[in-house]
C-alpha cells in the first residue's frame, strides 16, 4: 500500500516486504576485518564503507508485552527499513520503508500489541527555502495497513503549510487501540500572508485517535495562540505556552507558561522564559501521579531541576543541580509514564535515577557488560518487567539487550552497527587543553593502540555551536583513527552543557574565542608529542565546518588539508536564508551584526586559505544551505586555491545515505594521505 500527500505528493512511504530498500544492504559484509588486522591501518576504501554504513538498529522501542522488539534499519543508500523482532522465535520481518528521497524514518514505537505508531521525516524545497517536514502514521503489524494520523494535509487558500502533525502525548492502555497527541490545524479561512504573518496561522489542539475506527475524540480544542500543551497521559493539558511575538509577526524568543489546577478550567500564571538570554523557567514535563511539574531554571548560571505541585500557592522544590554542569532534563521510561530521573553529560551521558532499584540495575549490568561503561534503558514494558537495555563505550557502537527482571536473564537482541562488529576500534580519553588567554577547555583524543608518536593528527571541532563532545562512539572520529590519525575533538567555549560562562556570547558572536581554543587544541597534540606540526588536518561539520574553513584563515600555515562538511561559509546569508521563516529574528540575534559577520565569514577571506579544501553538501539541506558550499568553491577557486566540492543531490545536513557517506570518506581519506600522509 502506497501513503503519499504529506507534505507534498512526493513524501511517501510503502508498507511491505521493502526488498526494494535493501534492508541489510548498507551494512559491509562480517568478517571482513580478522583479528590480525589489530592495530593496523585500515585501508582507505574498506574503512570508508565500514565507517560509512549507517545503523543495522537504532530507535528501537520494546512492545507493552516485552516480547517484540520495533527498530530502525538502514537500507540501501537513503531508504530506511522497519524492522519487527520476536523475542521469542528470534524472527525478524519488514514492517514498512522509506526510499529515503526526501522522505525517511525517524522512529517507531508501539501503541499497543497490534499497532505502531512512526514518525516520516523529510526535508523539501517550497518557494525560495527548503523546509523540513514531520508525519505520523499509524501501522497495523498485522494488516499492514497505514493510516495518517494528522489533521488535513492541504487546506485551500492557507496562510500557511503545516510542516508537522504534531506530537504523541500518550497511548492508552485500556480500551480499543488509541493514540492521544497535539495536533496542528491549518486556519482555513480568514487568514492573509506566509509564514511569518502576524496572526499565527497555525492552531494546536489535543485529540484522542481510536486506530481502528479512525474516529477523532476532541480533549482540548485548537488554540492558535498555544506553542505547545503539557498534558497528563489523558490529553488533559495541565500546562500551556504561549509564544510571544513582535508587531511584525517575528518571534521574539519570550514564553510565557500558565497552568490548571487540578480539576480547574482556569488558567494561572506559573512562568516566562526567554530564550534569547536563557533567562527564566522552563517546564519539562507533568507528572500526572503526583500533580507536579518539573521544570529547568540556572543557579549559579548552570541549569539545574526543579518540581513544583500545580495548586495555587505551591513553591519549588530543588531537585537535582551540578556545580560543573548543566542538568539537561528529565527521564521518563514510558511516554506516559511517571519521571523516575534527570540527565546530564559530564565526560560521558549520565542519568541518575529517583528509584534505587533502577540505579541497583545499571550497576548490576555493568559488572557483567565490563567493556561498556555507558548503560542505559531504552524502553520497558508495561508491566516493568522487561527491560531493554543499550550498552555502548567510545570503542563499541553498541548493543541491545533484554533483561528480564523476575528471571534475571540478560540476552542479547540487537547490534548497534553490524558493520563494525569485528572492527577493532580506538580508545579515548579526556584531556585538559591550555587555551591562548590562559584558561583550560576539556577535549577528547582518540588514538589507536600502537600508535607510534608525533604522527599525523586531525583535530575535529563539533558543531551546533551551542552543543558539546563527549566520551562516546563517534563514527568519523573512528574512521579517522583506523586510518592512522591521532583525533581531539575540543569543547571550545561557547559548547553548551557547562554554563553560562563556558557557553559566552555563542561561538558565531565570539568566533575568535572558539577558533583561538580549537586552534590551542592542535597546539595540545604538538606539545604532548602527539601530532607532527607540519602533518595536521581539521576536519567538521556544520558550524565545525565553518570551524575548519576559519581556522585555515586566520592560522593558514597550521593545516595542511581542510574537510568542511554542510559548513556555514557566509554569516550574512546564513541570516538571510531565515528570512521566510518566524525565527528569522532570532537567528539575525544569535549570529550578530556589523563588521563582525563579515571578519568571521571563510567567504569574504577565501584568499587566505593556503590548505587544500575539501567541502561536502547535500542540496537539500535546511539547516545551511547548499549555496554556502557553492560560493566558497568559487571564492577559493578564484583565489588560486586547491578545492573540491562534493555535492550530493536529495540529502540532507546529516547527509544519511550509506553509499554517499562511503565516498566522502574516501575522498577525505585520499585528500589527507596527500596531504599529512597516515
Amino acid at each position: 500500500m502506497k501513503v503519499c500527500g504529506a507534505l507534498f505528493a512526493s513524501v511517501c512511504l510503502f508498507a511491505g516486504t521493502a526488498a526494494f530498500a535493501g534492508s541489510s544492504a548498507d551494512q559491509p559484509s562480517q568478517g571482513l576485518v580478522s583479528s590480525a588486522d589489530q592495530g593496523s591501518i585500515l585501508p582507505i576504501n574498506l574503512a570508508a564503507r565500514l565507517f560509512g554504513a549507517r545503523p543495522s538498529a537504532s530507535a528501537p522501542d520494546l512492545s507493552p508485552d516485552g516480547d517484540k522488539i520495533v527498530y530502525i534499519q538502514a537500507g540501501t543508500g537513503p531508504a530506511s527499513v522497519v524492522r519487527l523482532l520476536d523475542l521469542k522465535s528470534k524472527q525478524t520481518t519488514d514492517v514498512i520503508a522509506s526510499t529515503g528521497n526526501p522522505d525517511s524514518i525517524a522512529w517507531c514505537e508501539f501503541a499497543n500489541e497490534n499497532w505502531i505508531v512512526c514518525e516520516d521525516v523529510g526535508e523539501v524545497p517550497f518557494q525560495s527555502s527548503i523546509v523540513g517536514s514531520a508525519r505520523l502514521v499509524a501501522i497495523n503489524l498485522k494488516t499492514k495497513d497505514v493510516r495518517q494520523l494528522g489533521s488535513d494535509y492541504e487546506v485551500l487558500g492557507a496562510a500557511t503549510i503545516k510542516q508537522n502533525d504534531g506530537y504523541v502525548i500518550s497511548y492508552p492502555a485500556g480500551g480499543p487501540p488509541s493514540v492521544v497527541m497535539a495536533r496542528y490545524y491549518i486556519q482555513r479561512s480568514g487568514q492573509e500572508g506566509t509564514m511569518g504573518s502576524l496572526a499565527p496561522p497555525i492552531s494546536l489542539g489535543v485529540d484522542r485517535i481510536a486506530l481502528d475506527t479512525m474516529k477523532v475524540t476532541r480533549i482540548e480544542a485548537p488554540n492558535p495562540l498555544v506553542e505547545q500543551w503539557l498534558s497528563e497521559p489523558n490529553g488533559t493539558p495541565r500546562v500551556m505556552e504561549t509564544a510571544i511575538y513582535d508587531t511584525s509577526g517575528q518571534m521574539t524568543g519570550v514564553s510565557q507558561f500558565k497552568f490548571r489546577p487540578k480539576g480547574s478550567a482556569n488558567w494561572l500564571n506559573f512562568s516566562t522564559y526567554d530564550s534569547r538570554k536563557d533567562v527564566g523557567s522552563m517546564p519539562l514535563a507533568v507528572d500526572a501521579a503526583t500533580n507536579q511539574l518539573y521544570f529547568l531554571q540556572k543557579v549559579n548560571g548552570k541549569q539545574a531541576l526543579y518540581r513544583q505541585t500545580l495548586e495555587p500557592g505551591a513553591q519549588p522544590v530543588g531537585v537535582a543541580s551540578n556545580p560543573d554542569y548543566d542538568i539537561d532534563g528529565i527521564v521518563r521510561l514510558q511516554r506516559d509514564g511517571p519521571v523516575v530521573g534527570y540527565a546530564y553529560t559530564s565526560d560521558r551521558s549520565e542519568v541518575v535515577y529517583f528509584d534505587p532499584t533502577y540505579s541497583q540495575l545499571i550497576a548490576d549490568l555493568g559488572r557483567v557488560l565490563t567493556e561498556a561503561p555507558v548503560i542505559s534503558i531504552s524502553a520497558i514494558s508495561r508491566d516493568g518487567n522487561k527491560v531493554l537495555i543499550h550498552a555502548s563505550s567510545d570503542r563499541d557502537p553498541g548493543a541491545y539487550y533484554v533483561f528480564d527482571r523476575q528471571a534475571r536473564t540478560l540476552d542479547f537482541a540487537l547490534e548497534n552497527r553490524e558493520s563494525l562488529a569485528k572492527v577493532p576500534l580506538a580508545p579515548a580519553r579526556r584531556v585538559d587543553v591550555p587555551t591562548a588567554d590562559g584558561h583550560s577547555i576539556p577535549a577528547y583524543v582518540t588514538a589507536a593502540v600502537g600508535r607510534p608518536p608525533n604522527g599525523p593528527a586531525i583535530v575535529l571541532p563539533h558543531g551546533g555551536p551551542s552543543a558539546r563532545d563527549a566520551l562516546g562512539f563517534d563514527w568519523l572520529a573512528q574512521f579517522l583513527a583506523s586510518r592512522g590519525y591521532a583525533v581531539i575533538q575540543p569543547n571550545y567555549r561557547g559548547s553548551a552543557g557547562y554554563g553560562d560562562k563556558f557557553l559566552g556570547d555563542n561561538a558565531f558572536k565570539d568566533w575568535r574565542t572558539a577558533i583561538s581554543d580549537i586552534g590551542a587544541s592542535a597546539d595540545y597534540l604538538v606539545k604532548q608529542g602527539i601530532a607532527n606540526p607540519g602533518r595536521l588536518a581539521i576536519v567538521g561539520w556544520s558550524y565545525g565546518g565553518y570551524a575548519a574553513l576559519q581556522s585555515a584563515v586566520t592560522a593558514p600555515s597550521k593545516y595542511k588539508a581542510v574537510v568542511a562538511i554542510a559548513p556555514v561559509t557566509d554569516l550574512s546569508g546564513l541570516g538571510k536564508d531565515d528570512r521566510e521563516f518566524v525565527s528569522a529574528s532570532l537567528t539575525s540575534d544569535f549570529l550578530g551584526k556589523g563588521q563582525n559577520l563579515r571578519d568571521g565569514s571563510p567567504l569574504q577571506h577565501a584568499a587566505l586559505i593556503k590548505a587544500p579544501v575539501l567541502l561536502v553538501h547535500g542540496d537539500l539541506d535546511a539547516n545551511v544551505r547548499v549555496w554556502q558550499s557553492e560560493r566558497m568553491e568559487k571564492a577559493i577557486r578564484a583565489a588560486g586555491g586547491n578545492v573540491e566540492l562534493l555535492e550530493f543531490k536529495g540529502l540532507t545536513h546529516q547527509l544519511d545515505d550509506g553509499d554517499a557517506r562511503a565516498q566522502m570518506l574516501t575522498k577525505m581519506g585520499e585528500l589527507l594521505d596527500r596531504t599529512i600522509g597516515h
